[in-house]
């Protein structure tokens, strides 16, 4: 009862099966096997460890959904303090280049101011001395015309 190349596939392969003994012997010796583990409670533990690892598949899940969600929030808030404090970077640097700039006018002012009070104060050293000059060319003036009126008298 061999099929041969070429020949279509029935039923009576399928009845060949069922009575074939080493078939049938295998075929209840499973039956046997699954009604042992049946009455044993194996179905029970088996799908018990399938519950409960499906159980904590699922909590895991949730875990990781609630993890994700806590790394988007803190990513969210990074980015906001990122940018709040490029923010205050930038303003940082606004101020400071205001500073600079008044003081560089402040210094400008104070500077002119000075050369101003230093020229005013050569100007009075210039007068003062020149008086000062003045004053010996009159008294060396009146010296020398005391001398002469002594001199002729």
């Amino acid at each position: 009862n061999r099929r041969c190349v070429g020949e279509s596939v029935g039923f009576g392969y399928l009845a060949y099966g069922l009575t074939d003994t080493t078939t049938v012997v295998a075929f209840f010796a499973l039956v046997v096997f699954l009604a042992f583990v049946w009455w044993v409670g194996g179905f029970k533990m088996i799908f018990g460890a399938l519950d409960k690892r499906a159980e904590d598949i699922k909590s895991k899940l949730e875990e990781a959904k609630t993890l994700r969600e806590e790394a988007m929030k803190a990513l969210a808030e990074a980015k906001t303090k990122a940018a709040e404090a490029d923010a205050a970077a930038e303003e940082i640097v606004r101020r400071a280049k205001a500073d600079a700039d008044a003081m560089m006018k402040q210094a400008k002012v104070d500077l002119e101011a000075k050369v101003t009070r230093r020229e005013a104060q050569a100007e009075a050293r210039i007068a003062r001395a020149e008086a000062d000059a003045a004053s010996d060319v009159r008294k060396v003036a009146a010296d020398a015309a005391t001398e002469a009126a002594r001199t002729i008298l």
